[in-house]
């Protein structure tokens, strides 16, 4: 799927989904926000490795950033949005994102 500037797309994060390099000179932005109505619901191991992700914890992306997401907030800012901050207590070791999936278990896409 293309998508241009300014598009908003919606999806449901457990689809197997990805984006191409950037192999321009221009910063590409995104701004992404994962809805979880029932994340007490979640298997603990998935709400371990949601709060990593939240917290840009152990990401294979290159980001050299560490420590909690909203510590360099404003505190205004970071008070505004902690009700949406996930949290887990527990201490499941956090699920591992599979980056490459078996080939087998995935089907053809339908040709339209």
């Amino acid at each position: 799927m293309e998508v241009n500037a300014g598009d908003v797309v919606l999806l449901d994060p457990r689809l197997l989904h990805s984006a191409c390099a950037n192999q321009s000179v221009r910063e590409r932005s995104l701004l992404m926000l994962w809805y979880l109505p029932s994340f007490g619901a979640l298997p603990d191991p998935i709400q371990a490795r949601y709060v990593e992700i939240f917290n840009r914890h152990d990401l294979d992306t290159g980001d050299a950033h560490r420590g909690n997401l909203l510590d360099s907030w404003p505190a205004k800012h970071k008070d505004a949005v902690a009700h949406l901050e996930p949290c887990y207590g527990g201490a499941a070791k956090p699920q591992p994102w599979n980056r490459c999936p078996e080939q087998r278990r995935m089907r053809p896409m339908q040709k339209q």
